[in-house]
């Protein structure tokens, strides 16, 4: 299954490739564009708007953050690291999963 999402502002040009697309493929309208490929739509009568709500907030559940408060640094400021701190070893899959579900969330929402 294909998902066609189009877009314009003439009404008329609109219908008339819906029209000519239902003709050549077997395709159905499903009407405004809600929620695709995990991006929300709002769309109202002179603006679209584009979210990832859902998907943040389902990373902040999986990796145990629902509760955090936003900060601007999320490090202490002049904080030395060190290899060996005395903690436990870090997960090394989890860490790659939290950092790639983020590159994502910011490749599509630039102004995180």
């Amino acid at each position: 299954m294909d998902d066609v999402v189009y877009i314009g502002n003439d009404v008329a040009t609109i219908e008339e490739f819906k029209e000519e697309m239902m003709k050549r493929y077997e395709m159905t309208d499903l009407g405004l564009l809600y929620h695709f490929l995990g991006i929300g739509v709002i769309q109202e009568a002179s603006t679209i708007f584009i979210h990832q709500r859902k998907y943040a907030e389902t990373l902040l559940e999986k990796f145990g953050l629902k509760g955090c408060k936003p900060v601007s640094t999320p490090l202490i400021a002049n904080e030395k690291l060190k290899k060996d701190d005395g903690s436990e070893p870090a997960d090394a899959s989890l860490y790659k999963s939290l950092v790639g579900s983020l590159l994502y969330l910011t490749a599509t929402r630039s102004n995180l």
